[in-house]
């Protein structure tokens, strides 16, 4: 996708601190949003183009024990 210019992709990235209970919150916020899309998608009558749409929400540490 680097080779596609600025105007035609959208990558952000965030790091961040969560406990275990925003980690469950934030996976059903992800799972909405995508549903959210899918619907924007399924209700356009125009659609001329294939898009991928990422979302990963994974630890980069391991669980303080």
């Amino acid at each position: 996708a680097s080779n596609l210019p600025r105007v035609e992709r959208s990558v952000s990235n965030t790091t961040l601190g969560i406990s275990a209970a925003a980690y469950a919150a934030a996976l059903k916020r992800i799972e909405q949003l995508r549903m959210e899309i899918l619907e924007i998608a399924a209700a356009d009558p125009a659609a001329d183009r294939v898009f991928q749409l990422n979302v990963n929400l994974f630890p980069l540490t391991k669980r303080n024990t």
